[in-house]
């Protein structure tokens, strides 16, 4: 597993699975889905990002986005607007 990310503005920090598993818990309930359906996401689309994570040192946040947009393509693909809307609105990032 990852010890480092590398932020988009190059800094790094600690590899932290909490934070992936907020991430897709925020856009789920913006996407409005019901909490059961969202704890099966969870355990579903966390480990399996994890686990293709699991070969780096220092993963690339990029990187984990694609993995969870991989995950939730097969999943939920709903969330993934969701999330890119977050992206263009919030943080003014062009996605």
């Amino acid at each position: 597993m990852p010890n480092k990310v590398i932020k988009r503005d190059g800094s790094i920090e600690d590899f932290t699975e909490a934070k992936i598993k907020n991430s897709i818990q925020a856009a789920c309930h913006e996407a409005e889905l019901a909490e059961e359906r969202i704890e099966e996401l969870l355990e579903t689309i966390v480990p399996n990002v994890l686990n293709s994570l699991a070969s780096k040192e220092e993963v690339g946040f990029s990187e984990i986005r694609q993995a969870i947009f991989e995950e939730l393509e097969k999943n939920e693909p709903a969330v993934i607007e969701v999330w890119k809307n977050y992206e263009r609105n919030v943080k003014g990032l062009t996605v």
